[in-house]
């Protein structure tokens, strides 16, 4: 499983049992799969804003979240908040949404998931490099 990599640091316990949620569900369920890749990608969110600025959670949404300018520097990474955006609009997408996500669409989802999970825990130094993603 391409989020085995989270399985065993500290505190994302959670966010590793939904990044593999969200990859068992995408042949079979590219919608859940998305949405459940948003919310594993608003968990990762939160611990950046909590590492940011070292304090428990205010009451924000996702993308009050990713545009904190705190946040932002945190991160200091366009790629990473793209990749967080991209992840936060398709999910909405899929909940919202009149169209289907594909397979293709859940695939595309998880591979930024996979990203922002590898560069969050490296950002807060659990990790020093992630493997690959597969997309078999």
């Amino acid at each position: 499983m391409n989020f085995d990599f989270l399985k065993d640091l500290r505190g994302l316990g959670y966010v590793y049992e939904n990044c593999c949620n969200a990859e068992k569900l995408a042949v079979a369920m590219p919608v859940q799969s998305v949405f459940t890749s948003r919310k594993s990608a608003e968990l990762l969110a939160k611990f950046l804003y909590m590492a940011a600025h070292n304090q428990e959670m205010e009451n924000l949404s996702f993308a009050d979240i990713l545009s904190d300018i705190t946040v932002r520097r945190f991160v200091n990474s366009r790629d990473v908040m793209d990749a967080f955006h991209f992840i936060r609009k398709s999910g909405n997408r899929a909940v919202h949404g009149s169209e289907e996500e594909s397979v293709d669409d859940a695939i595309a989802v998880l591979q930024d998931l996979h990203y922002i999970a590898g560069e969050t825990a490296c950002i807060l130094g659990l990790i020093d490099d992630y493997p690959l993603f597969e997309d078999r």
